[in-house]
């Protein structure tokens, strides 16, 4: 028995004497981020009708950190905060966030289902937050507004 401790002994002692070298890895990246928040009221949804179909639109134009260098060798996720029923509790997605939801009405024949869904694009030097529903009843009344809703933009590059 002791053969065999003095010998696990003298293996342990032989590896931490001895070290490995090579060569010099690459550098880590660079990375830089930009990450800001952006509030948009209900007022400040604009109603535009395209080929893609009818939606809101509010144009954040003024992001100068989207440049040629990040549309071609960086990345943008956007995420909508979301607050926890019954709570002061908000949380994070990433959009596109899509939810089903159900409007009750004085009785269960005047129930109506629809999909929202919340998405965006981006060009240089710019942002778009897009809301379309899929019942579409803004289409028929001027006084729609979507909700209040605030947004997370996070730029690495």
């Amino acid at each position: 028995m002791k053969k065999y401790v003095f010998m696990l002994v003298a293996i342990v002692a032989a590896m931490s004497l001895t070290s490995c070298k090579g060569e010099k890895g690459d550098p880590g990246m660079n990375v830089e981020w930009c990450v800001f928040d952006v509030t948009v009221n209900a007022a400040d949804w604009q109603y535009t009708e395209s080929a893609e179909g009818s939606y809101f639109r509010y144009l954040c134009d003024d992001v100068p950190e989207l440049t040629d260098k990040v549309l071609l060798n960086g990345f943008i996720n956007v995420y909508i905060y979301l607050k926890e029923p019954d709570s002061d509790t908000y949380y994070q997605r990433q959009l596109p966030y899509v939810r089903h939801k159900k409007e009750y009405g004085e009785s269960p024949e005047e129930d109506y289902v629809f999909t929202e869904t919340y998405d965006y694009e981006f060009g240089r030097g710019w942002v778009e937050f897009q809301y379309r529903a899929s019942d579409f009843v803004y289409e028929n009344s001027s006084e729609f507004d979507p909700p209040t809703q605030q947004f997370r933009v996070v730029i690495n590059w």
